[in-house]
């Protein structure tokens, strides 16, 4: 694998990137939940049983960009911010 030092103008832009698509997923997710509320209170269900399969695979695609962040992330922010993604994935590495 080509190893970019993480200074490079590429892994900023690519930073940003993922930056960007972070909110755009936060923006479907909240949509989706919002969605999802409404059809439980109609079907008088719990928000459980009524988010879609497309709820999870966005909630995995920002655990995807936010480990991305994390791994590209400057050297003095990166142990810091492993720690952060660790705990809010439960992980205890």
């Amino acid at each position: 694998m080509n190893d970019l030092p993480l200074t490079n103008p590429a892994i900023t832009r690519l930073r940003l990137e993922l930056t960007r698509a972070q909110a755009a997923l936060k923006d479907a997710q909240a949509y989706l939940t919002a969605q999802a509320q409404a059809s439980a209170a109609l079907s008088c269900t719990s928000i459980d049983r009524a988010l879609p399969p497309l709820h999870t695979v966005v909630t995995m695609a920002i655990t995807g960009v936010e480990t991305a962040l994390v791994e590209t992330a400057p050297d003095n922010d990166r142990t810091l911010r492993r720690a952060a993604v660790r705990a809010m994935n439960g992980s205890a590495r």
